[in-house]
């Protein structure tokens, strides 16, 4: 009788089998027992190496390959820095605003880098969707930051700074402000 694991019949019994002492069966005048792509994990010599087929494993299936880790990371600093554009409406959060160049030029970067390696990867693995997602979110708000930068450096430059560093008084800040923009119109 056999059982789950010798499905041969007993290594130490050889009365059930006519080939060789390992209980698998004899492949005839091919060698001694099993082809070598049969060997399983410990050495055994049952067919496919305790069930799993062409010689003891997965090891180099596409399934058991890696992802693209980079994808991820290109995604979640693209996310990172349209999160910190947003924080410009939460008070006490805004200060965060300042890292967000700094995290559009990073998500940028490694997208790029993520494209490149994801060459390397296949199927879904490559996770091209998450590296270009990153991409875009990146290159956005770094876009936006730097709008953002040239309108506040024109708005310093255009001489309406003046009307706030000179005067104190609230109401002599507006009438400045109006006369400008009444001349520059």
């Amino acid at each position: 009788m056999t059982t789950p694991n010798y499905p041969y019949g007993d290594p130490g019994n050889n009365s059930n089998n006519q080939g060789n002492a390992g209980g698998a069966p004899d492949y005839g005048s091919y060698g001694s027992g099993a082809p070598d792509w049969a060997a399983g994990p410990s050495g055994s010599t049952a067919p496919g190496g305790y069930g799993q087929p062409y010689g003891g494993g997965f090891e180099n299936s596409p399934m058991n390959e890696k992802p693209n880790k980079l994808a991820a990371w290109a995604l979640g600093l693209g996310i990172a820095s349209v999160v910190a554009l947003l924080t410009v409406f939460a008070g006490p959060l805004a200060v965060l605003i300042l890292a967000a160049p700094f995290l559009a030029i990073a998500g940028v970067i490694v997208s790029i880098v993520a494209l490149v390696r994801g060459k390397r990867f296949q199927g879904a693995n490559k996770r091209t969707g998450w590296s270009v997602g990153g991409l875009i979110l990146s290159a956005i708000s770094l876009l936006i930051v730097i709008f953002f930068t040239v309108v506040v450096v024109a708005f310093l430059n255009s001489g309406i700074m003046d009307c706030f560093v000179d005067n104190s008084d609230v109401s002599s800040q507006q009438a400045c402000v109006e006369q400008f923009l009444n001349e520059n119109a």
